[in-house]
């Protein structure tokens, strides 16, 4: 990644109501606590008796996107993410550097699950937990995205 470095704050996460971001129509949701992407890759590892070290072979990226969420029911994106989570929709998700229609921000695009939805009750929570991975029957891959 280039360019100057930015805090976490001026990041942006987007959400696209119908799923499909071949079309997308991003909209900000900027009422979220914390955000982040986590990303690991399957390894088969190989011990051959002719090295002094385990090898590696590549698999799969395990992708995942976490975001606290502030519970605003009749909020637009809050009530999106619980309904997709209650009926297993698909919703777009856009995690970028900055504003999305800016040339030159980055970020990962991809239509996913809601696969955790956390309400902590306990002490008057105000926030709720939610966790996104990219959904296996996408019309559009989940990619790595630079505005152009």
């Amino acid at each position: 990644m280039s360019g100057e470095v930015k805090i976490g704050r001026l990041h942006k996460l987007y959400v696209d109501a119908d799923g499909d971001i071949a079309v997308p129509t991003w909209v900000e949701y900027g009422e979220i606590q914390g955000g982040s992407r986590t990303g690991q890759r399957d390894v088969s590892e190989i011990k051959e008796r002719a090295f002094d070290e385990t090898l590696v072979m590549l698999g799969h990226k395990n992708r995942e996107i976490s975001l606290t969420a502030t519970k605003r029911p009749g909020n637009t994106n809050f009530d999106l993410l619980q309904a997709a989570f209650e009926s297993g929709a698909k919703v777009g998700i856009a995690m970028m550097t900055g504003p999305i229609a800016t040339s030159g921000e980055q970020g990962y695009q991809a239509e996913m699950y809601v696969t955790g939805f956390d309400d902590d009750q306990a002490n008057d929570a105000t926030t709720v937990a939610v966790t996104l991975r990219p959904a296996a029957d996408y019309v559009t891959a989940p990619d790595f995205v630079e505005i152009a």
